[in-house]
């Protein structure tokens, strides 16, 4: 079964098993990003621009 195929499985797995589903979210670590108004922006990683204004000029 390929990668996608297991991903699918693990899901529906998780789907079927809540308790299973809840103990590893227990495991992994609480993960929340918020951005409100105009031009807000949200991101864990960044490895290039994020431009937020109107008509920004970006140069790399």
């Amino acid at each position: 079964m390929g990668a996608v195929g297991s991903v699918c499985g693990s899901r529906r797995i998780l789907r079927q098993d809540a308790e299973l589903a809840s103990e590893l979210a227990a495991l992994l670590p609480a993960r929340s990003f918020t951005a409100s108004g105009d031009g807000a922006v949200a991101v864990e990683t960044n490895h290039g621009v994020i431009s937020t204004g109107d008509g920004a000029a970006v140069q790399r």
